[in-house]
């Protein structure tokens, strides 16, 4: 209906007659600056936040006619009403945006969590939030047993420390991912802090931890780690590592979203912001030479002929260096060979869209999570789905399927190809793909499983422990085993069999390192 909504320095929402600039309505609704605004498509309702992380909601209730028509026009004007408000937030909210597919409104802010909060009923309805993803925030070398963390300019590198042997397998819960004791700490050995007023948008270290690679979206940056005599390690700058642009005949961005070494060591793999996979061969680096082996233009290709974007969203390579796969977000996935660097097939496309990529410890299996969280297991020497995931993979357990949090992450035990760990920022779940999946109506939370069964054995007769080793009996049966007991998680990985680093970033942590949100004055302060 051409009417303007503005919001301003004051908190005063505004709503204008488009034609003339004549201001129809003013609510003073917010006791800060308004920072964003948000409509329907119908243009019925409209949302605003701010500064004080207030939502207001905000309806047209029906025209209403000017009491003065010697003054303004005899047709009606709209006219709208505050419905509700209610503060999801913890800070100040930056961000609105209505999905009119589920008729859901979604909120981002300085306390970096994601909230979708349904229409329907609004306010008072229960909102789901999503952590922020954080992708690539962390890299492993698991022979050197470091673990590197990127800020926005700079990164943290650890030596993991070491647990306590754990208990014998007869007296462990064969279900749950132990936290053992530490028996010697992580230490912090090297800290890197860079110039500049970009912030990094990808790093990686090297399996042998003598590589450290971080980018932009304007420059790579590779980094050389020695260490001196008493080990204190040392840092070199390879200031020559920017002639690689001027070597390849295909002409690409200088900066990168996604890096990645091979496990070899021999070469790093950069995701150009153009959607270019380059290859570059690190063997010479004695001589000052950093050859570029190989420039991937498939996904760059696809977005031409599209003319849509396939911005690269994932990239691993196998454990033995030789295989290469990337996925973006048109959902294709590409398959290289990395020893004679040609493209090698591409994987079929799913109905969702992909957001991880595996390799199995011998190579030969690509796992591919999904936003649906479904997984599919795909043969690179068939060239097509397993036959555990032909049967399997769309016959999944139903409450997996319905969980709000998304798969965030994937890897397999290195001493037992076939089970897999599926994580997501409250949730590590365990499936044995040599097993069949079972019902698809069974529940899949190994504690919520083990009261169920307790409610059902608990007037049995028998000794305390004979109905623990029929409940860790029940339990094993199940395929998919969930546990709830980590949360806000934003890195998990094997180390080596059986042996899980898993990292954390609690909320309150990430409170503790914003500035003060905003308050305001209460009765009788």
């Amino acid at each position: 209906d051409n009417t303007i909504v503005s919001g301003d320095s004051l908190g005063h929402v505004k709503f204008w007659e488009g034609n003339m600039g004549t201001m129809l309505q003013k609510y003073h609704q917010h006791s800060a600056p308004v920072l964003c605004l948000t409509t329907n498509e119908e243009g019925t309702a409209v949302f605003s936040c701010g500064v004080d992380y207030k939502c207001n909601l905000f309806k047209l209730v029906g025209p209403k006619h000017s009491k003065y028509p010697h003054k303004m026009r005899s047709e009606s004007i709209p006219f709208w009403e505050l419905v509700g408000y209610r503060r999801y937030h913890e800070h100040e909210v930056k961000a609105l945006a209505i999905n009119e597919m589920n008729d859901t409104l979604v909120s981002g802010g300085v306390d970096t969590d994601l909230i979708l909060i349904p229409l329907e009923n609004f306010p008072n309805v229960y909102c789901h939030r999503i952590p922020a993803f954080y992708r690539d925030l962390i890299s492993l070398s698991k022979t050197q047993q470091l673990l590197m963390y990127r800020s926005s300019n700079g990164i943290k590198l650890w030596k993991l420390g070491k647990a306590a042997m754990p208990p014998r397998s007869s007296e462990m819960n064969k279900v749950d991912v132990m936290l053992l004791p530490l028996v010697e700490r992580q230490e912090a050995v090297l800290e890197i802090s860079l110039k500049g007023t970009l912030n990094l948008f990808s790093s990686a270290l090297s399996e042998d931890g003598h590589w450290i690679a971080v980018a932009d979206v304007e420059e790579v940056k590779l980094f050389r780690i020695e260490k001196d005599p008493v080990k204190h390690m040392i840092v070199h700058k390879i200031k020559d590592f920017c002639r690689i642009y001027s070597q390849s005949s295909k002409k690409f961005a200088t900066g990168a979203h996604h890096l990645l070494f091979a496990p070899d060591n021999s070469k790093l793999i950069m995701v150009t912001v153009d959607s270019y996979v380059v290859v570059v061969g690190l063997n010479n680096w004695h001589q000052g030479r950093f050859d570029v082996l190989a420039c991937f233009d498939n996904h760059a290709r696809d977005a031409e002929k599209n003319k849509m974007a396939s911005t690269i969203t994932t990239i691993v390579v196998s454990n033995d260096s030789r295989w290469l796969a990337t996925g973006d977000l048109s959902n294709n996935i590409y398959i290289f060979n990395l020893k004679n660097l040609s493209h090698y097939i591409p994987v079929q496309k799913f109905q969702s869209l992909q957001n991880g990529l595996t390799f199995s410890p011998n190579s030969s299996i690509l796992l591919i999570t999904l936003t649906s969280n479904e997984f599919y297991l795909f043969d690179l020497q068939k060239e097509n789905l397993t036959d555990w995931s032909r049967n399997y993979s769309t016959k999944l357990p139903l409450k997996f399927l319905e969980l709000k949090e998304k798969i965030m992450g994937c890897t397999f035990n290195p001493g037992r190809p076939e089970s897999i760990l599926l994580w997501s920022a409250n949730f590590i779940c365990i499936v044995d793909i040599s097993k069949e999946v079972g019902d698809p109506d069974q529940e899949i939370d190994v504690f919520l499983r083990k009261s169920l069964l307790l409610q059902t054995y608990h007037d049995i007769s028998s000794p305390r422990g004979n109905i623990n080793h029929i409940l860790q009996d029940e339990i094993s049966r199940i395929n998919f085993k969930m546990i709830r007991k980590y949360q806000s998680l934003i890195f998990v990985d094997y180390v080596k069999e059986d042996s899980l680093v898993v990292v954390e970033r609690p909320r309150a942590e990430i409170m503790k390192t914003l500035p003060p949100p905003f308050a305001w004055a209460k009765y009788g302060t």
